[in-house]
């Protein structure tokens, strides 16, 4: 790769590294769902880009940024380098396929709404009003998505979500989808609304926090043609993704049935035990 190339950014922006998952897996996984996502686009060319959404306690991100330093390759058959910013690095495998890491946080507002404030190292902790965590973000030049989760989107927090869509500008907050989403439920009325505004809809793979969930990563996700700055690559997401100059092609498939209730009745299970 050279520095600055035209190619195809393919994302997945909505990934989380749980301490159940092997980070060579979540790589090699990512890479290879990536390289299916381009062969069925009839892409020959791209950067692999997965979006870290950590939560307050996770620092996976800052693991890896200590690994980059010491030339650590944390058991694993990549390797870590640092870029020119410092929400990303660049992971490449022995064969050298390469997968770029860029920072980014997941925040539960008081409202118990998801915000997600991406491409960015800047941390909020959970529990204040979503206005107040997407003035934050946007203030620190994150990249802000309100993320689909089952049940978040109806009812006050539905009402409360339409309310920051009117509140927030187009480039101010975006929404997110998920493979998690099952097929039988209809589309949320959100959805319909931010294709009328123009307002980007980024699905993410979302793994949940079970062993073989890693799977998922860059199974889902979103495509764009366009110059990237590999010195600088969260920067020129961030723009890419603010504008409207740039198409995004996004490719998911919705969750079937029977996985759909397993894993709401494990994180069930899973909460109540934590």
């Amino acid at each position: 790769m050279s520095d600055q190339q035209q190619t195809v950014i393919i994302c997945d922006p909505h990934v989380h590294i749980y301490d159940c998952f092997d980070l060579g897996a979540i790589l090699d996984s990512a890479f290879a769902n990536f390289s299916a996502a381009a062969q069925a686009n009839d892409v020959a060319q791209f950067s692999a880009v997965i979006m870290l959404s950590e939560t307050w306690t996770d620092n996976r991100f800052e693991q890896l940024s200590a690994a980059a330093e010491a030339g650590d390759t944390l058991d694993t058959n990549w390797s870590f380098a640092k870029t020119d910013e410092a929400e990303s690095l660049l992971a490449t495998r022995d064969d050298g396929s390469r997968v770029l890491i860029i920072a980014g946080r997941q925040i539960v507002t008081l409202e118990n709404l998801e915000i997600h404030a991406l491409a960015t190292r800047f941390k909020c902790p959970d529990g204040e009003p979503a206005a107040n965590i997407i003035a934050q973000a946007n203030e620190a030049e994150s990249l802000v998505v309100a993320p689909w989760g089952f049940g978040k989107w109806w009812g006050k927090r539905g009402k409360l979500l339409n309310g920051l869509m009117d509140q927030w500008s187009t480039e101010q907050l975006l929404l997110g989808d998920n493979s998690g989403r099952p097929w039988f439920l209809p589309k949320p009325e959100q959805f319909s609304r931010a294709i009328t505004e123009h307002r980007r809809i980024l699905p993410g793979s979302d793994p949940l926090p079970f062993p073989g969930e890693e799977k998922r990563v860059g199974s889902v996700g979103c495509m764009l043609s366009c110059h990237l700055d590999l010195k600088k690559p969260a920067a020129g997401i961030r723009a890419l993704l603010h504008g409207d100059a740039i198409d995004t092609t996004t490719y998911m498939q919705t969750e079937r049935l029977l996985p759909f209730f397993r894993n709401q009745i494990g994180m069930q299970l899973r909460k109540k035990s934590s």
